[in-house]
């Protein structure tokens, strides 16, 4: 765990929020800044459930008691918002989730500028397995689908609603059925570009 006195800490939670900020400022067509951040954490949910993300991870870098002043805030955010960032989670900067609704990220790793949206579950398949889902960048999820198990969703494609994944899905992809299957490569446009 990185001790929250050296700037990597800082600078990596301060890295993580400017990208959040401007995923959320560009999909509002909005320009990025003090007044904006403001904004966002007052009237925008998804910002405000994925920055709590971003303080719990600082948090938990505090020595000594880092780790339970980090539990005691996540379950507060667990609480408030209904869903769920485990701390074992792994999210990329640029994250986007308008409805942050019923969500639960478990063991996974979320890259870059990912759409999420509301009532997705994203997790191991049980106890025993090796890792979770690895998100790549610029993925899109839609409402809720689940993403289940030690698979990789390759950077630009597309979940579709209530999908089930269970396999990987490669790079521009579509997937979408329960079990999910692949439809096809993804259009250029996307949700929260």
């Amino acid at each position: 765990m990185t001790d929250i006195h050296s700037p990597s800490a800082w600078r990596t939670c301060a890295d993580h929020v400017r990208g959040d900020l401007t995923r959320v400022a560009k999909v509002g067509g909005r320009r990025p800044g003090g007044a904006f951040f403001i904004y966002a954490w007052l009237f925008l949910p998804g910002f405000h459930f994925i920055l709590a993300h971003r303080i719990q991870r600082l948090l938990a870098s505090i020595p000594v008691i880092g780790r339970i002043v980090a539990r005691l805030y996540w379950a507060r955010t667990c609480r408030r918002s209904g869903s769920e960032i485990a701390a074992i989670a792994t999210v990329g900067p640029g994250c986007y989730m308008p409805h942050p609704y019923a969500i639960v990220l478990g063991d996974c790793t979320v890259g870059r500028n990912v759409v999420i949206l509301q009532c997705v579950t994203i997790g191991k398949r049980g106890d025993d397995a090796p890792h979770g889902p690895i998100i790549g960048d610029d993925v899109e999820i839609g409402a809720g689908a689940t993403i289940l198990g030690p698979i990789t969703i390759g950077r630009g494609a597309k979940i579709g609603a209530n999908s089930v994944v269970l396999k990987d899905v490669p790079a521009g992809a579509i997937a979408a059925g329960s079990p999910a299957r692949i439809l096809g490569a993804a259009p250029t446009s996307s949700i929260g570009a």
